[in-house]
């Protein structure tokens, strides 16, 4: 795994995209801070190795003067976020040093082969604009159109909404 290429990393039940910044569990978001999820993607990266906490809170806390108190308490947020097995993961080792244990996949190898494997359907049987959904995707509605409509003819649409629906969520 290459530790300057940001992309898809797997372990466990979790999935970490980098470069869109969204960490899952399960398909479920897990929302981290940004600096809690800095923290994750430069222990993912370390590939096993031990970081010193002095080269985590220089990466974390460029040009700024923290405590190593700071980085305890992303350590501690990190740990509760990953679940029980976060503090397997995440082992802290004498010498003031942290390590990622965690067999970690390369999701980026894992999508390419998905992508190889998928088979586009025929031109003609595809329509040009299926469907667009509105709202949550439990309570979605499709609106199939049979072609295309113009700026115009958008402007003029108008969605009514279902009922049990909050009038704030479109």
């Amino acid at each position: 795994m290459s530790t300057s290429a940001p992309g898809l990393y797997e372990f466990g039940p979790f999935r970490m995209d980098v470069q869109r910044r969204v960490f899952t569990r399960g398909g479920h978001l897990i929302p981290l801070a940004p600096k809690t999820f800095d923290l994750l993607v430069l222990l993912v990266q370390s590939d096993g190795h031990a970081v010193s906490k002095q080269a985590l809170m220089t990466a974390l806390w460029p040009d700024t003067i923290v405590e190593e108190a700071n980085l305890s308490f992303q350590i501690s947020t990190l740990r509760k976020a990953l679940g029980e097995s976060g503090s397997r993961w995440i082992e802290t080792l004498p010498k003031h040093r942290y390590r990622f244990v965690a067999t970690v996949r390369d999701g980026q190898a894992e999508a390419r082969s998905a992508a190889s494997a998928f088979t586009p359907p025929s031109k003609g049987g595809v329509r040009n604009c299926p469907a667009v959904r509105v709202g949550r995707r439990d309570r979605c509605r499709a609106l199939p159109f049979s072609r295309p409509i113009s700026f115009r003819q958008a402007r003029d649409l108008s969605f009514r909404k279902p009922a049990g629906l909050d009038p704030n969520v479109i």
